[in-house]
């Protein structure tokens, strides 16, 4: 699964693209908090995953996210403001 691939590679961009997107299809369908899925995006897209901004444009509710990926040396916010 994507979480086994991730604990191996850290920095895979596709699987924590395609983790965020099965976490966007159970949301739909048993209702779970995107919160990590969003969380996943962040990181794909700080990991250079194209796709991963318009996904987060898409799933986001003008709500903002904090980024803290074990990796990284600092936290992200990604907010979307629709004013």
């Amino acid at each position: 699964d994507f979480t086994h691939a991730i604990s191996i590679q850290p920095k895979y961009k596709e699987a924590y693209f395609q983790r965020a997107k099965a976490k966007f299809f159970l949301n739909e369908e048993v209702n779970i908090n995107i919160k990590d899925a969003i969380n996943d995006l962040m990181i794909a897209k700080e990991l250079g995953e194209k796709e991963a901004i318009k996904l987060l444009l898409k799933k986001s509710n003008s709500e903002c996210f904090t980024l803290s990926a074990k990796w990284q040396n600092k936290d992200e916010i990604f907010c979307l403001d629709y004013s």
